[in-house]
Formats: C-alpha cells, sequence, structure tokens
C-alpha cells in the first residue's frame, strides 16, 4: 500500500512537471543574413543543442531565424560578431509576446456582446454560426434579418 502511494506521488509529480508552462523570459530572436562563406558555420552551429533555428540557413542572403536562451546569448552574439554575420535582434524577449499573445486571447474569450463571440480566424460549428446570426437578428432588429435561401 506505501509503494503504491509513493508511484502517485512520483506520477502525480511528473505530471504537474510537464504540464508546468515553460518560460521564454530573456530568450531573444535573431535574424542572421549570412554570406555564402558563413553558409557552412551557421549549419554547423544548428546543431548546438540550446538553439532554435525557426528556418534554415539555405541561401546567401536570404534570412535566418534563430531563437537563443540567455545562457548563451553573450556567447552567440561574440560568434555572430568573430564571424562578421550580419544580424540584428529580431524580438527581444519572447516572453513578452505570447504574454501579449495570452493577454490578447484571454481578453477575446470574454464576449461582450452578440458581435464578440464569433471567431473569424477559426473555423466554427454551423449550429455556433447560426446562434450567432439569431443573436445578431434579435440584438439588432432594424439592421440584421434572417433569411433561409436555400
Amino acid at each position: 500500500m506505501r509503494s503504491s502511494g509513493l508511484g502517485l506521488l512520483l506520477l502525480a509529480t511528473l505530471l504537474a512537471s510537464a504540464l508546468a508552462a515553460v518560460s521564454y523570459r530573456g530568450h531573444k530572436v535573431y535574424r542572421l543574413v549570412p554570406t555564402e562563406e558563413q553558409l557552412q558555420t551557421l549549419s554547423q552551429l544548428r546543431e548546438h543543442p540550446a538553439l532554435d533555428f525557426w528556418s534554415r540557413a539555405h541561401r546567401a542572403g536570404h534570412p535566418v531565424d534563430v531563437r537563443v536562451p540567455p545562457h548563451v546569448h553573450d556567447h552567440f552574439r561574440a560568434f555572430l560578431d568573430r564571424q562578421g554575420v550580419l544580424h540584428n535582434v529580431l524580438i527581444d524577449d519572447l516572453e513578452q509576446i505570447f504574454e501579449k499573445e495570452r493577454n490578447v486571447t484571454l481578453v477575446r474569450s470574454i464576449p461582450k456582446s452578440p458581435e464578440d463571440r464569433m471567431s473569424f480566424t477559426e473555423y466554427q460549428r454551423y449550429d455556433d454560426i447560426r446562434q450567432y446570426l439569431s443573436q445578431l437578428a434579435s440584438s439588432y432588429p432594424s439592421t440584421v434579418t434572417e433569411q433561409t435561401i436555400g
């Protein structure tokens, strides 16, 4: 009985850590523009486990975006400077972008009026569309009417 309790505790701990939100505080996204000579160097840099390449370095002059965690930021930037790779910081703190997105999503999920209840950026169920249109017609009877056309 005691070992099953410890197993359950271990399982709960593992599950909690798996579901914990990942923070990208301090992670920067760099945009690199390599020359022909620098392409091979960047392809080798792809193997670095801490770097997250968002696009591949396939042609000279084409931008390559890389997420860089804070603990390797100084080394990464020094490497780029030594190699002469043209670069700029595209996103200074990735977590701030995610926080803004979460806030926008939260605000969108709280309907203020019937017209705010429908998202036009996602597919909707037919019944939800019909309900939305009915709500519009009842909220704005002088402007909106429902008609079945087929």
